[in-house]
């Protein structure tokens, strides 16, 4: 497997210390970190790219809240969380394969249904997964098309 986003990480962390990016080489950290958790939690040392992909999108997500809840205030200290939050999104984005807009994935999921013969709420174990095997990981929302699946099945 290659390990094109683990030599990525690498070198855009030595870029950010080379150009004294405080911000931005502590949102790459962060993702690392996250990363790092997933190997060990899965037993190995060596970090794959699949690592890096759940931690950039879980990293994501946590910045997508922070900033919602930051920018409700107007002080110095939620000003530099908000700006923190936003840096790790940013960064996030550049480990990340390219998003499924929503009425791509609203297409896909009913691609999905019919693919699976689903008729109920039973068979969406059998959409998610047929869903999860077609679409590389870290390319959709997986609440959101959760969600799609239910309207449709339900």
């Amino acid at each position: 497997m290659s390990q094109k986003l683990v030599t990525k990480m690498a070198e855009f962390i030595k870029v950010s210390m080379k150009t004294k990016n405080a911000l931005q080489l502590n949102a790459c950290k962060q993702i690392k970190a996250v990363a790092q958790d997933i190997a060990i939690r899965d037993k190995r040392k060596e970090l794959k790219d699949e690592d890096i992909i759940t931690a950039a999108s879980k990293c994501k997500k946590e910045a997508a809240e922070s900033m919602d809840i930051y920018k409700a205030f107007d002080t110095p200290v939620a000003n530099d969380n908000f700006t923190k939050a936003y840096q790790l999104d940013v960064v996030c984005d550049r480990f990340l394969p390219t998003q499924l807009t929503e009425d791509e994935m609203v297409r896909y999921v009913s691609q999905a249904i019919s693919e699976t013969n689903a008729q109920s709420m039973k068979d969406m174990g059998n959409v998610m997964k047929h869903f999860n095997e077609t679409h590389p990981k870290g390319t959709f929302d997986g609440k959101f098309v959760s969600s799609e699946v239910r309207k449709k099945l339900g």
